[in-house]
């Protein structure tokens, strides 16, 4: 029971428990977007890919490109998505971490909108109050090869394969 106590904090997961459970009836961007006021106060989860970073006096507006989120909380980078929001959240954020391209997820509420360019173009973006959010680590993808002769895939074994000590057939 003692090694359970001990060893069993370092098997749970560093994602906060607000970022990995959606809250009930949870809007979409769009819906917000499209009536701002409806849902001002109401908590929401939200992700997607930072595209730009602000360090104000007090806090951080971070803007996020928004996508689908995965059960999880991880945003899926499929190409699809229904716009922007912008992410308020106090003190300072290093924006050598928080770098542009990285996938965010933030739990928070509705507690206006701001208008900003994009380019030339004036966009709305509704702002969320950030209580709880997560910077996830990028994903490492392992090279993935087709052999012609087995026709079957393989993870690469090396210089030596076939002839080394762990073929894959």
């Amino acid at each position: 029971m003692l090694l359970v106590a001990a060893f069993g904090p370092g098997c749970s997961s560093q994602v906060p428990a607000l970022i990995r459970k959606s809250p009930e009836g949870n809007p979409t961007l769009q819906a917000v977007k499209a009536d701002i006021h409806a849902f001002l106060g109401r908590s929401l989860r939200w992700g997607g890919k930072i595209a730009e970073v602000e360090n104000l006096v007090s806090s951080t507006q971070i803007a996020v490109v928004g996508l689908p989120l995965q059960r999880n909380g991880r945003p899926l980078d499929d190409g699809k998505s229904d716009g922007r929001f912008m992410a308020s959240i106090p003190g300072f954020i290093d924006p050598e971490i928080y770098q542009e391209g990285r996938l965010l997820t933030v739990f928070g509420q509705v507690s206006g909108e701001t208008e900003r360019e994009i380019g030339e173009f004036r966009y709305r973006y509704p702002i969320v109050t950030v209580e709880a959010y997560y910077i996830w680590p990028p994903e490492v993808y392992y090279p993935y090869y087709y052999d012609p002769v087995l026709r079957d895939p393989f993870f690469y074994d090396g210089p030596y394969y076939p002839y080394g000590p762990f073929p894959y057939y």
